[in-house]
């Protein structure tokens, strides 16, 4: 099972660390999402990790950082699952997401949460990392810190017209974790993973959700000119087929299989 921990004394020793000043579950419950959200860096695609490869990687989708909140609280006989949500790919990261990189991400994408059970089931999600939050949280709201205070849910802010559904409590999302990336590699998921990086490590601000868009495509021109160079090209290539499907949908109705391939990262 993904979820299970292979731990070695370095491991234990983390956890111990974390426990130490805990006298609750609730307490304990708390520590461990906020020592996940901010000691595990968000990223997008590569999601085949195990609680223990997360752990060792310090980096982690949404769904690896709830995998390991939820390995972490079972180890400490906790009782946690996970949330599955279906929602609008292309809204999910908000204004902040430069309209050249959110074109290319499917208008469905799952994103998967923890769920931890203290007197009644309580959503918590570490997914976005302090930093990151930190430097974009003011101009998008999808990005804002999220705080728990172990009795209250700790959600994303999505706007309630881009989640298509919510499940939880689930006990096991080993199939999602096993499943096979198709489109979620290659350059543009590269190009994804730098733009979080960007926006985690860049200093300069931004007034106007416009100016992420305006900054990162000045930061791959010096820095990576072929993603630079590639995603331009990918961009009019995406605007040219969407206007090629509008042309034929006007000529003979929407019964016609248009050629628009949105790709689908997992958040």
């Amino acid at each position: 099972m993904y979820n299970i921990f292979d731990f070695d004394s370095k491991y234990r020793k983390m956890v111990h660390q974390i426990q130490a000043g805990c006298h609750t579950d609730r307490e304990l419950a708390v520590a461990m999402f906020t020592w996940v959200r901010d000691n595990i860096l968000y990223r997008v695609g590569l999601w085949n990790r195990t609680a223990s490869e997360t752990l060792y990687e310090r980096e982690g989708t949404c769904t690896n950082k709830a995998n390991l909140l939820v390995a972490l609280l079972r180890s400490a006989k906790i009782p946690a699952g996970y949330g599955l949500l279906k929602v609008d790919g292309q809204k999910y990261w908000g204004p902040a997401t430069p309209e050249i990189i959110s074109k290319h991400v499917g208008t469905i994408s799952s994103h998967v949460f923890a769920v931890v059970y203290l007197d009644r089931w309580i959503c918590v999600d570490p997914s976005d990392d302090f930093q990151l939050c930190e430097n974009v949280g003011y101009i998008t709201q999808t990005a804002s810190l999220l705080k728990w205070d172990g009795f209250n849910h700790a959600r994303i802010p999505l706007d309630s017209r881009h989640i298509f559904s919510n499940e939880y409590p689930i006990s096991d999302i080993d199939h999602l974790i096993r499943k096979k990336p198709k489109n979620s590699k290659g350059m543009r998921l590269s190009i994804c993973n730098l733009l979080i990086k960007f926006l985690r490590e860049t200093k300069k601000p931004f007034f106007e959700p416009k100016d992420v868009g305006i900054a990162f495509l000045e930061f791959l021109k010096m820095h990576h000119p072929l993603y630079y160079r590639y995603l331009r090209v990918a961009s009019v290539y995406k605007d040219m087929t969407r206007i090629a499907d509008q042309i034929k949908i006007k000529c003979f109705g929407n019964n016609l299989i248009t050629s628009e391939n949105n790709i689908k990262i997992a958040t």
